[in-house]
Protein backbone atom coordinates (compact mmCIF):
# COMPACT_ATOMS: atom_id res chain seq x y z
CA UNK A 1 0.00 0.00 0.00
CA UNK A 2 1.11 3.66 0.47
CA UNK A 3 2.20 4.12 3.71
CA UNK A 4 4.14 0.91 3.14
CA UNK A 5 6.17 2.53 0.19
CA UNK A 6 6.48 5.69 2.16
CA UNK A 7 8.03 3.99 5.21
CA UNK A 8 10.01 1.93 2.95
CA UNK A 9 11.39 4.91 1.44
CA UNK A 10 11.75 7.15 4.38
CA UNK A 11 13.44 5.01 6.51
CA UNK A 12 15.81 3.69 4.10
CA UNK A 13 16.77 6.56 2.37
CA UNK A 14 15.69 9.83 4.40
CA UNK A 15 15.64 8.85 8.01
CA UNK A 16 19.29 7.87 8.51
CA UNK A 17 21.71 7.98 11.15
CA UNK A 18 24.96 8.45 9.59
CA UNK A 19 26.73 9.69 12.53
CA UNK A 20 26.29 6.32 14.07
CA UNK A 21 29.10 5.12 12.68
CA UNK A 22 31.07 7.57 14.02
CA UNK A 23 30.99 6.22 17.64
CA UNK A 24 33.68 4.99 19.63
CA UNK A 25 34.47 2.18 21.59
CA UNK A 26 33.32 3.37 25.10
CA UNK A 27 30.66 6.26 23.41
CA UNK A 28 27.21 6.24 24.89
CA UNK A 29 24.68 7.98 22.81
CA UNK A 30 21.91 10.20 24.93
CA UNK A 31 18.81 11.35 21.92
CA UNK A 32 16.60 14.38 23.89
CA UNK A 33 13.29 13.86 22.30
CA UNK A 34 11.38 15.63 24.78
CA UNK A 35 7.81 17.01 23.69
CA UNK A 36 8.46 14.74 20.46
CA UNK A 37 4.89 12.79 20.38
CA UNK A 38 6.65 10.70 18.03
CA UNK A 39 9.90 7.78 18.31
CA UNK A 40 12.86 8.75 16.82
CA UNK A 41 14.77 5.57 16.86
CA UNK A 42 12.28 1.77 16.61
CA UNK A 43 14.04 -1.40 17.40
CA UNK A 44 15.61 -1.68 14.22
CA UNK A 45 17.65 1.64 14.10
CA UNK A 46 18.47 1.06 18.23
CA UNK A 47 19.70 -2.28 17.00
CA UNK A 48 21.57 -1.29 14.25
CA UNK A 49 23.43 1.11 16.08
CA UNK A 50 24.94 -1.17 18.53
CA UNK A 51 28.71 -1.88 18.30
CA UNK A 52 29.95 -4.99 17.83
Amino acid sequence: DDYTAWSNNYYSEICIYPWAKDELDGYFMAIDVSGVDAGLMGSENALGCKMA
